[in-house]
């Protein structure tokens, strides 16, 4: 994060750093007040407390935009030196955005400046964007460093930890899997982990009828989640705050934190606003919680023959599972935590993948692609368990782009119904000129149904959005 202060030229794709990682507008604003050149490619009406360049562009065209940016900063002559497949990748781009003329202006200015700097940087959003722009960041990040002083790559992850649970996921499963073995009765019982599936799965009825067909859901948790709600057993944990955590943030440092609250029940609470109990005891009262995984653990030893679970052993396990955290040790606790060095991908690092995709995405004249995003207040789950953060949340709307208005009869603050595959969404209008044409955007926020989705990505017809 403090490297991106120091830019010279940050160019951001699929990103709203204000909603999605406000830490990151901060650093954004520090390299702006340095003179650097500020430019987001994103369909989405973004917003940030300096000046910057949009190129609010439709999700489609966010990496053909990104591509024919880089081509024209990088020249030819030093792409050779990264070899063959590197000069291949890049004779494949584009040279010209078939756009209007002012975007191509647009295009031109930062071409210009982006050639000229020495310290650019690539902010990467993962949310939506397609599955392959990350990867094609990063190759666009190979093809300026071939003639630059320094290119930095950041990501914006989708949650906290998120670094760390994709470095030890092995992609092979998801959760909709889980549901369908849910429904045709190969699954028969569940354990949720600290992890509430309805504040994510975009189909809640689904969600719903599935989670009662289990014979046995055991949720583990701290928050009175709807799962915990209807779970047949419920094993309270401690918080973040209660036990000895680690967590890896966007930019890949593991930092450590120690316990720094002791659960329990008030003196007052036991004795009933009498003399304190007589009773000699080695645990506070009321501080049955405990970690996750340690009731994981005992859980194990309870089902079969394996043993005691130890820290330690989770410290091994995590290194035979991913070789970047084998340099961690349980006891080395530096303040700014440790950078993790993951062994490198054998994927080819330009591939043309991209270019495949580029035509499977295709615009419907008639409809509408509706986007679901988060907001700095409203989406985030913990968060929604505030009363302090509930009052400083923005009503929830729905952005959508003055053509798109126009044909739709709507005007600002107009309330609508979308007609959904699950059902019906009502929501209030917000018309914004600085967002993409041919979309809507909304947020996953807590006060609205937005959860009625059987698919994803999402098209909406004109004439299923109806004036209420």
């Amino acid at each position: 994060m403090r490297e991106i202060e120091k830019a010279d030229f940050i160019l951001a794709v699929g990103a709203d750093p204000v909603n999605e990682a406000p830490m990151l507008a901060l650093a954004m604003r520090q390299a702006f007040r340095q003179e650097a050149t500020v430019a987001v490619i994103d369909p989405r009406p973004v917003s940030l407390p300096f000046e910057f360049i949009h190129l609010p562009v439709s999700p489609r065209d966010m990496d053909l935009c990104l591509n024919v940016m880089v081509k024209g900063a990088a020249p030819r002559s030093t792409v050779e030196s990264l070899g063959p497949d590197a000069l291949r990748f890049y004779d494949a781009i584009p040279t010209d955005y078939p756009s209007d003329q002012l975007l191509k202006d647009q295009l031109s200015v930062l071409v210009t400046k982006l050639q000229q700097s020495q310290r650019p940087v690539i902010v990467c959003g993962t949310d939506i964007v397609h599955e392959a722009t990350p990867d094609l960041a990063a190759d666009m990040g190979l093809l300026l460093q071939a003639g630059k002083e320094r290119v930095g790559l950041f990501y914006l992850m989708p949650g906290a930890n998120a670094f760390s649970a994709a470095s030890l996921s092995s992609g092979k499963n998801s959760f909709m899997e889980v549901i369908e073995g849910i429904e045709n009765g190969s699954v028969k019982a569940l354990i949720l982990v600290e992890n509430d599936p309805f504040s994510f799965f975009p189909d809640r009825q689904r969600l719903e009828q599935a989670i009662h067909k289990l014979d046995l859901l055991l949720v583990m948790d701290h928050l009175n989640s709807r799962s915990a709600q209807l779970a047949h057993i419920v094993l309270p944990t401690s918080t973040l705050f209660e036990t000895e955590s680690t967590f890896v943030n966007q930019e890949g440092r593991a930092q450590f934190s120690k316990p720094v609250y002791a659960g329990g029940i008030p003196i007052e609470q036991i004795s009933g606003g009498d003399h304190p109990p007589r009773i000699f005891r080695a645990d506070i009262p009321g501080s049955e919680p405990r970690p996750a995984w340690q009731i994981l653990g005992e859980l194990a030893g309870a089902l079969s023959s394996v043993p005691k679970i130890s820290i330690d052993d989770l410290w091994v396990w995590l290194a035979s599972e991913d070789s970047a955290f084998a340099n961690l040790k349980p006891l080395d606790r530096p303040p700014g935590g440790i950078r993790l060095n993951g062994a490198r991908s054998d994927r080819n690092p330009f591939s043309l993948d991209w270019l495949r995709n580029q035509g499977k995405t295709s615009s419907v004249a008639d409809s509408l692609q509706l986007l679901f995003v988060d907001w700095t207040f409203g989406t985030e789950e913990l968060s929604g368990y505030s009363r302090t953060i509930q009052q400083v949340e923005k009503a929830p709307c729905l952005f959508i782009h003055p053509k798109d208005a126009m044909r739709a009869g709507l005007k600002d603050k107009d309330r609508v119904t979308l007609h959904l595959d699950g059902g019906p969404l009502e929501i209030e209008v917000s018309v914004a000129e600085n967002m993409a044409p041919g979309v809507m955007v909304l947020p996953r926020h807590r006060q609205i149904d937005w959860q009625k989705l059987k698919t994803i990505p999402v098209s909406i017809p004109f004439d299923g959005i109806r004036k209420s």
